[in-house]
């Protein structure tokens, strides 16, 4: 069974909150890439944030809006995200917990 306590799921969740080296791309990069915007209409509808975004708070929300806006450089760093993505992709009933328990969280933001 999926457990939240999992000391190897933790590690890397925590290694992802680190402050480490990001890309910041230029705004008109950012306008071709269609991260927060579609060139379109320029709504969200479209963008690369609409398209990935399956978070459950707004604190994730802003989490992967942040990720998307400033990329990592740092290759361990960039490996730390992966495996933690791999495992909840791979554990199911793991990512179904913590999905069910962070609707829960209210926003403090």
């Amino acid at each position: 069974t999926a457990q939240l306590g999992d000391q190897k799921f933790h590690r890397g969740i925590r290694g992802n909150h680190q402050i480490g080296k990001k890309c910041d791309g230029a705004g008109s990069t950012r306008r071709n890439l269609e991260l927060e915007r579609s060139l379109r209409d320029a709504g969200r509808r479209g963008s690369l944030f609409h398209e990935v975004d399956q978070t459950v708070t707004a604190a994730g929300g802003r989490l992967l809006h942040r990720w998307l806006l400033a990329p990592l450089l740092d290759v361990d760093e960039i490996r730390r995200r992966q495996d933690v993505v791999a495992e909840l992709v791979e554990r199911v009933e793991l990512r179904q917990l913590s999905r069910e328990q962070l609707r829960g969280v209210h926003d403090i933001e």
